[in-house]
């Protein structure tokens, strides 16, 4: 039998998975993110925005790409 994913749709019908939605919220508490967390954060970005991103040191990069992610956890 296949196991089933759960899934949270979006406002633009762009999937967010349970677990991401859980690693967002756990991060998004937290102080700091570790470069494990980091390549995590792009990838769940990169999978819902279908884009293509990699991480980087660039500090604006880092607000607005945390900013869209909070957008789309704020829309569910």
């Amino acid at each position: 039998m296949a196991k089933k994913k759960c899934k949270l749709e979006l406002a633009n019908h762009l999937p967010l998975e349970l677990n991401e939605i859980e690693f967002l919220n756990d991060c998004f508490l937290s102080v700091e993110v570790s470069p494990l967390e980091q390549l995590r954060l792009v990838q769940i970005f990169n999978r819902v925005f279908s884009k293509n991103e990699q991480p980087t040191m660039c500090g604006s990069c880092w607000r607005d790409l945390i900013k869209e992610l909070k957008k789309a956890l704020d829309t569910i």
